[in-house]
């Protein structure tokens, strides 16, 4: 009888260690597929960005940080044309 109580929790112990295995074998894809998906998604945002606002390779990451602020603040005054200007801006 001990015999088999000890082969029985020496069966029990190798399905757990197989089920722990594939538990974190699933989890570890699941958890890969979901950064894979989001890359994707922001990969896609950016190259929507750069098309919205005339982005190429050789702009800068302020340029597109000041053109994507420019995105989201669409009733924003925008001074163009000027070169090395000083502009004073006084809230009431």
């Amino acid at each position: 009888m001990a015999v088999d109580t000890s082969e029985a929790q020496r069966q029990i112990t190798i399905y757990q260690g197989q089920a722990q295995a594939e538990s974190l074998t699933i989890s570890n894809q699941a958890t890969g597929q979901a950064t894979q998906i989001s890359i994707q998604a922001q990969a896609q945002a950016y190259q929507a960005a750069a098309q919205l606002t005339g982005q190429t390779p050789s702009d800068t990451l302020m340029d597109y940080i000041y053109y994507t602020n420019l995105l989201v603040n669409k009733n924003s005054t925008i001074l163009v044309g000027v070169d090395k200007a000083v502009v004073n801006v006084v809230g009431k």
